[in-house]
């Protein structure tokens, strides 16, 4: 009886298949994606190449596993090149986090960066602790012909805000710059024409923890003109040099405003009043769809009120919960006629305290 339970077993162990037998390997690889995350991508990979032998194999020859490359220390080099190896023609996505302990191998991290400045299709370069200018330098030097978003943060040690410039990255979408820097165009020119670098697909400019004087905010409006792409511009922790001298545009700078006329989407939060003076200065404020303002160095209604603008195209309004929480200030009727009045078009609110209630109330005004 028991031989014939062996030998049943047997029998039954042989008829059953494996995934790798039912799905084809195609299949298999594309489930494999949805298996790993960002945050724990170099576990998750190295999981799934521990099932079996042959699963190891379809592991390796899926390039767009291996796409994801994050670097926090000297001893994830070598994976990053593993993962730059196999990831064969697809482009990838860079992270590097760089922090004081790492400083003796600032030099193997900067070869590695201009190993896959070619493939890279996004780029996070986080020096959070550490304030070295010639990283800048570095990579200001290096060419990223495939690279759509590009996102960078330095530490806050300086307490001096410099100019960093971008390198050339010609198929930028979107920069998000972090600490007391500005950016800068290139300095090279265009070889074909002998004209100042474009970044004609950037549509997305995010500044934070800044602060900008006068001769500052004019190279950040120079980086701007040469991004005749620009769609969404936000300023968040933006403050004002106590040195900044008073905003005084002239004709020839007030008509730069016909570069930024395709600006949509304006956010400013915790950030001062006295910039977004400025930018009203130089974009066309009725192209806007969408404004988010918040935590500004004076209440949102109060400079609403007095600036003395009408936004027609704005369909969208965002206030973000203030210090002084002054919305709670005003009543629901008088703050639908101080929306009405200055976006005549509005068509969706987000209001501290009185969301729901405009909500509800919004048909009868």
């Amino acid at each position: 009886m028991l031989r014939r339970w062996k030998v049943k077993s047997s029998s039954v162990r042989k008829q059953q298949k494996s995934i790798h037998d039912v799905l084809p390997v195609e299949l298999i690889a594309r489930i494999l994606l949805f298996a790993t995350r960002p945050e724990s991508h170099y576990l998750d990979v190295l999981c799934l190449s521990l099932v079996d032998s042959r699963m190891r194999e379809i592991v390796k020859l899926t390039p767009q596993l291996w796409k994801t490359i994050t670097i926090t220390s000297q001893k994830q080099i070598e994976f990053g090149r593993l993962c730059l190896e196999r990831s064969k023609d697809c482009g990838v996505d860079c992270s590097v986090i760089m922090t004081s302990r790492e400083v003796e191998s600032m030099m193997e991290i900067r070869s590695f960066i201009r190993q896959c400045q070619s493939k890279m299709k996004s780029f996070e370069l986080i020096a959070a602790d550490i304030h070295d200018p010639s990283l800048a330098s570095a990579i200001a030097e290096l060419d990223f012909p495939s690279l759509q978003e590009f996102s960078y943060e330095v530490g806050s040690t300086s307490h001096l805000t410099t100019a960093f410039q971008i390198p050339r990255m010609p198929q930028l979408r979107s920069i998000s710059i972090t600490g007391r820097i500005v950016p800068m165009i290139p300095s090279e020119t265009d070889s074909a024409e002998d004209t100042p670098f474009q970044f004609n697909h950037l549509s997305q400019l995010i500044l934070r923890s800044c602060t900008l004087h006068e001769l500052h905010f004019q190279q950040l409006l120079d980086f701007m003109s040469h991004a005749p792409s620009l769609e969404h511009i936000s300023f968040i922790v933006v403050g004002v040099d106590g040195h900044a001298q008073e905003i005084n545009l002239s004709d020839e700078q007030a008509e730069s405003r016909s570069k930024f006329t395709n600006i949509r989407h304006l956010t400013f939060r915790q950030a001062s009043v006295r910039h977004l003076d400025r930018i009203f200065k130089i974009i066309d404020h009725f192209q806007l769809e969408t404004i988010e303002l918040g935590d500004l160095d004076e209440p949102v209604y109060a400079w609403l009120q007095n600036a003395k603008m009408v936004f027609p195209s704005v369909r969208r309004f965002i206030i973000s919960p203030e210090k002084e929480n002054t919305a709670h200030t005003l009543g629901v009727h008088d703050l639908a006629l101080v929306l009405m009045e200055i976006f005549p078009h509005l068509s969706e609110v987000e209001v501290p305290y009185w969301r729901a209630k405009l909500l509800t109330d919004w048909t009868e005004f």
